[in-house]
Formats: C-alpha cells, structure tokens, sequence
C-alpha cells in the first residue's frame, strides 16, 4: 500500500538514498492527494446523480440528456479538449469543466423539485454543457498526472496512477451507497439530488480556493477567446484517417464499442427497470455494487495478463459480456432481472466489464501498437470516440417505444463475441506483420 501512505524506505531506495529527492517526492505526492481527493468527491457525485436520471426524469428525458452529454462529451475529447488545455492549461480547464457539471447537477435538483417545460430544457442544455465540461476535465487531469509525476520522478507514475485509481473507483462507490444508504432512511429524490449538489459544489470549492495546494500552476494560461477560436475538426479527421491507414484500428474497438453500450444500458434502462420494481435506494446499491467490483477486479486483470498474456483477461471480458446475455434470457423478463440474485450477479458482471474495459482495453492498444508510437494517441483518440458514440447512439435507441430487453441481452452476447474475434484478429495482424507473437 506504498502509493497510499508513506513509505519512506521504498522512497529513499527507489530515490537513490537521496534526503532532498524524498522530501520533493512526498510534497508532490501530498498535492496530487491533495487534488485527488476533491475530484474523486465531484466525480462521485455527478455519476451517482446520472445513475439517478431514468428514476428522477422519466424514460424521455433521461436519455435525450444523457445522448447531449456523451454526444458532447465526445465531440469536446476530440475537437475541443486537446487544444484548450495546451493553451489554457490543465487548471482552467479542470475549473470550467467542473463549473459545468455543478451546472448539470443543479439541473437534476431543479427537476426534482418542479417537472415542466423548462426545466427539461435546462437539462438538456446542461447535459450538453456537461458533456464538453467531461471532455475537459478528463484531458485535463491526463495531462495534471504527467506534470505532477515529472516533477516528483521516481516511482511517481505507478505510484500515482495505483493511488488515483484507488480513490477515484473508491470514493464513487461509497458516494453512491451513502445515496442509497440516504435514500432507505428518507425516500426523497428531491433532498437527494440537492444534497449531492452541495457535495459537489464543495468539492469544486476546494480546487478553485486551493489551486497551489493541488499543485496546478496558473502562470500557463493564455488568451481564452483566442485558444477558442483555434478549435476545428481535424481531430475528426485524424482519427478516420488512423482507421484507414492502419488494420489494427477497427479489431482494437470492440471493447470500446462494448462499454459504451453496456454502460449506456445499465445507467438508463437497468437503473430505470430496478426502480420501477424495487425502491430507488436499490438502484444506489447496484451502481455502488458495480464500481466497487470494477475497481476490486483492477488488479485480477493486470495478474492475469502479467501471468498468462493478454489472451487470459480478454477471455474473462468477453465471457463476462457473454454471461449478461445469458443471465437475461435465463431472467426471461425485467422484474425478474431485479430479483435479489438475478440483480448482484447482473451488477457483479457489469462491474466486470466495465474493469476490463478500464485496464484490459487499454492494455491492448499499448501492446499492439508498439510499433507506431505516433498511432497510440490517433487510438486514443478513437476510444473516446467509439466509446462516446456507442453510449449516444444507444440512449437514442432507447427513445424507441418498444421494450429492448431481448435486443439488450443478444448485443450482450455478440459483443462478447466481437471481442473474442477482434482479439484474434489482432495476434493475426501481429504474426504477419512483425513475426513477434504475444504471450498465450
């Protein structure tokens, strides 16, 4: 647990035994938690509030604004984030993207409270609003653990990475039981999303009160209106033009395609069945139930790839899709997928792909592409897109007013498939290309 507390001895032999390089490493590390902590606490929030949008805004407008903001959030990851943050700095565009989802979360306390005409389209528009916000924020936050682990050198990037992951999963998965937990005691949706507002808000407080404190430098930022005008659509470009020039492309997005999906399902439909026939509290336990799986099987994967080779955690992730579709049709209808067992062992496998997707998936581009170097960020670049656009296109179809259970349950089952065959797919390439075969 060296990445989570003081580990002076490791310290000072991964250091050299260098007094000065330790007392640096640990002032870096106590900003980077110091940033941690408040972003792991405004993320919480926001996802916990998005689980809640089938059961708090109906069918409709939950997926019309979740579509806005993974539309959004899709578009600002390519077009907007990359340019902004290299101009503006990774503080500006933490604050503006975090100033946005305080935006969309006031919209869900709004809602709550009074359900017209305009308060839907204050949704709407802030969803999208919170969609280019994400694009911003996760940009952002890649190019703040760079800076902070260039400066504190070391073992910094495993180090910093392990300890983000850990409260970032962490504190999401108490944030949500701690909902649902709220929501036993006082079944009140409105005094929920309120709540969770203010957390937010607090959370946001602390990054823009105490920006030296999380490490951000603000001697970086530019002209705002001048970085906004160089925005174009190249980076569109960019990533046809990586599809096109390299075959490795289309057989690495299966697992990019597969969680936007899954996790677009689970957030509007799953969530939306679970409260109609069980109280919404549970729904607050399931996506608790979900992240802390994700985040506990992190490290099953890193082992199994480390100890058996990329083939072993992708068979485990495209069975886990697989098993979905089999646990629907065993289920046979809705309530029944929200029976106590059918409805852990449901979240325990929705946890499992979303891990795979967070560690295996990435893996993967890494591991293929490490001839082409300049092609992993162009790969990048086309997760976020495959990823943003399978969520969009997938709470569109949802608007469709016909039940999508047995169509769920089977694109379960063929995207487990799809992963399989793009894997071998890729070993193919790989052989051919560069005689190198990957550890089985």
């Amino acid at each position: 647990m060296a990445f989570l507390f003081a580990d002076r001895p490791a310290l000072l032999k991964d250091l050299d035994n260098d007094e000065a390089r330790v007392i640096e490493y640990e002032r870096v590390r106590d900003r980077w938690f110091a940033f941690t902590v408040p972003f792991s606490i405004a993320h919480g929030c926001v996802v916990t509030l998005i689980t809640y949008a089938s059961t708090v805004q109906g069918t409709e407008l939950a997926n019309c604004g979740l579509a806005a903001f993974y539309a959004c959030y899709t578009l600002s990851a390519l077009t907007l984030a990359t340019v902004f943050v290299d101009r503006e700095g990774p503080r500006r565009a933490m604050l503006i993207g975090f100033g946005a989802y305080c935006i969309l979360a006031f919209s869900y306390a709004l809602f709550s409270l009074t359900n017209n005409a305009v308060t839907f389209a204050i949704v709407i528009i802030a969803s999208a609003g919170g969609g280019i916000g994400g694009g911003l924020i996760w940009v952002s936050q890649s190019r703040h653990y760079a800076a902070m682990c260039k400066d504190a050198a070391g073992p910094a990037p495993n180090n910093f990475a392990s300890s983000f992951a850990f409260w970032y999963i962490g504190t999401e998965g108490v944030v949500k039981l701690a909902t649902a937990s709220f929501l036993t005691v006082v079944d009140d949706l409105t005094v929920a999303c309120t709540t969770l507002f203010i957390l937010l808000v607090a959370a946001y407080g602390a990054m823009v009160l105490r920006p030296e404190s999380c490490g951000f430098s603000t001697n970086d930022e530019g002209d705002i209106m001048n970085t906004m005008r160089s925005v174009s659509l190249a980076s569109i470009g960019s990533v046809a033009k990586a599809h096109a020039e390299d075959p490795r492309i289309v057989p690495l997005s299966p697992p990019w395609l597969a969680f936007g999906f899954s996790s677009a399902a689970f957030t509007s439909w799953y969530a939306g069945v679970v409260s109609t026939y069980r109280p919404n509290a549970l729904v607050g336990f399931a996506a608790a139930e979900v992240a802390l799986v994700a985040g506990a099987l992190a490290p099953l994967f890193g082992w199994l790839a480390a100890r058996f080779g990329l083939r072993a955690p992708v068979i485990v992730g495209a069975a886990s899709y697989a098993v979905l579709g089999i646990i629907m049709a065993v289920a046979g209808m809705e309530q029944n997928l929200t029976d106590n067992g059918s409805l852990w062992v449901y979240c325990f496998f929705i946890g499992a792909v979303r891990s795979f997707y967070e560690n295996t998936s990435k893996m993967l581009v890494v591991e293929f592409l490490d001839d082409a170097p300049s092609l992993v960020n162009r790969a990048m670049a086309a997760m976020y897109f495959h990823n943003g656009s399978a969520s969009t296109i997938t709470f569109l179809c949802l608007l469709i007013p016909a039940n999508p259970y047995r169509g769920i349950g089977y694109a379960m089952v063929g995207f487990g498939l799809l992963i399989g065959a793009g894997f071998l797919r890729l070993r193919s390439l790989k052989d051919t290309e560069t005689g190198y075969t990957l550890l089985a």
